[in-house]
């Protein structure tokens, strides 16, 4: 039996209203993962290997059975519930032709769905981790909307809370209201850039916020001048999402020693 806690991948184009679902299985001992695309929920079969996906339909309702039956073929492969509005699906013959654990329609209950992953979890025996302290909050100020929200996306997918800040001044004016364990911020932003932003970060928390730099400069004279400024890592742009997860895990890892 594997020793890892049992672990759910929630996969819709809107994850907000999941919010307080995902909080509740963490809090029971489950690891709760994200995806809002096709390509995201590929990664993280591979990556993470769950053990059971709640697919919204909504996240692309024409290739939904294809993208079930890829599911499935991962090893070992995980149970699926699907959530639909379609009125049209009749639920026996769904649920058995695509190999479904439930197929729910909307609007979901989220109490009945919280049971239903419980008892799937209880059924199959896998085990539950402790309850953990509050994940690690994360503030990423970024001028680029698109850059700001992929980085949430990314972020919340590990289980981070996640700050944004589209200026170097909000940031600041963020403190002490917030109150984050690391900082990823960009160097080329309008008025007060990244270097100044780590610096006054470094400054201000007495060098307690590790903060990773992105830049789409690679110079050997900017990388020092980042590390001279406050900064802890410094990545280039564009960075795979698998480096940036791990800088955040190495630099929270260091300040815990």
């Amino acid at each position: 039996m594997s020793t890892r806690a049992a672990t759910v991948l929630f996969a819709a184009r809107r994850l907000e209203s999941l919010y307080e679902l995902r909080n509740h299985l963490e809090i029971a001992g489950v690891r709760v993962y994200t995806a809002s695309s096709t390509r995201e929920i590929l990664d993280r079969l591979r990556e993470e290997g769950p053990d059971l996906v709640v697919l919204d339909q909504d996240l692309d309702a024409v290739t939904t059975p294809a993208l079930i039956l890829a599911i499935r073929t991962y090893t070992p492969s995980p149970d699926v519930i699907l959530i639909t509005d379609e009125r049209r699906l009749e639920t026996e013959a769904a649920q058995s032709s695509l190999g479904l654990l439930h197929l729910l329609k909307k609007p979901v209950d989220e109490g009945d769905l919280y049971e239903k992953i419980l008892a799937r979890v209880r059924e199959r025996g896998l085990p539950r981790s402790l309850p953990q302290r509050e994940a690690p909050l994360v503030l990423c100020v970024d001028d680029d909307a698109l850059q700001l929200n992929a980085l949430q996306r990314l972020l919340t997918g590990h289980g981070y809370r996640v700050h944004t800040c589209d200026t170097a001044l909000r940031a600041l004016a963020s403190f002490p209201d917030v109150r984050p364990d690391v900082a990823i911020v960009d160097i080329m932003m309008p008025g007060t850039g990244g270097l100044d932003l780590a610096e006054k970060i470094r400054s201000r928390t007495g060098g307690k916020v590790p903060v990773v730099l992105l830049s789409a400069l690679n110079t050997q004279t900017t990388r020092e001048t980042a590390r001279q400024r406050g900064a802890s890592r410094y990545l280039v742009k564009p960075c795979p999402n698998k480096e940036v997860v791990a800088a955040v895990e190495a630099v929270l890892a260091e300040a815990d020693r």
